[in-house]
């Protein structure tokens, strides 16, 4: 069984729920529910993190031999697929922010 096929599916998962602790935290540092641009940068960066890994990780299980059987493969390739989308929209936040 390689652990490594199912780590993008689980970065994927995660992905929502550390978007939403690093929100509250953004919003507990700057003590008010109005961000400012460049506090909603941060948050992207912050939150793009999982994807990154989830993604970095579909390529060590590719490169240790790839999926053994379909639910390896399936696990990988839903995995990819939602860390590849959310690191797409959260790279897109950051890059193409609007100002004020």
């Amino acid at each position: 069984m390689n652990l490594w096929t199912y780590a993008p599916l689980l970065a994927g998962l995660a992905t929502p729920a550390w978007f939403g602790i690093a929100t509250f935290a953004v919003l507990y540092a700057t003590g008010s529910l109005k961000t400012i641009v460049a506090d909603a940068q941060i948050l992207d960066l912050i939150a793009i993190a999982p994807p990154v890994v989830g993604l970095l990780a579909g390529v060590v299980a590719l490169a240790r031999g790839g999926p053994r059987n379909k639910t390896e493969g399936m696990g990988l390739l839903v995995g990819v697929i939602l860390c590849g989308v959310f690191a797409f929209s959260f790279g897109w936040e950051v890059f193409h922010s609007t100002k004020p």
